[in-house]
């Protein structure tokens, strides 16, 4: 059988500045249900209803989860990193 293999988006780090050593970072990490969250120091907020990829043009480092369909009834995800 063949694999179809797939990779989904469920978090990122922002820079925010001018300069690689200065600049604010913050994060956006999917978590419960699809639900989207934006970490910015101590303050978590639900951005789902707001969320496109165009909130994510500071974006520095994204992270991906691999799917592999081996057939509609039976999905695996492989996470290759945790936030």
């Amino acid at each position: 059988s063949s694999t179809m293999v797939t990779y989904e988006l469920y978090g990122c780090v922002c820079h925010h500045g001018y300069l690689s050593r200065s600049g604010h970072y913050t994060a956006y990490c999917q978590y419960e249900q699809q639900r989207w969250y934006h970490c910015d120091d101590q303050k978590v907020r639900d951005c789902t209803d707001s969320f496109s990829m165009a909130t994510l043009k500071d974006a520095y480092v994204l992270f991906y989860r691999q799917q592999d369909h081996y057939s509609s009834s039976n999905t695996n995800t492989r996470y290759s990193s945790r936030l």
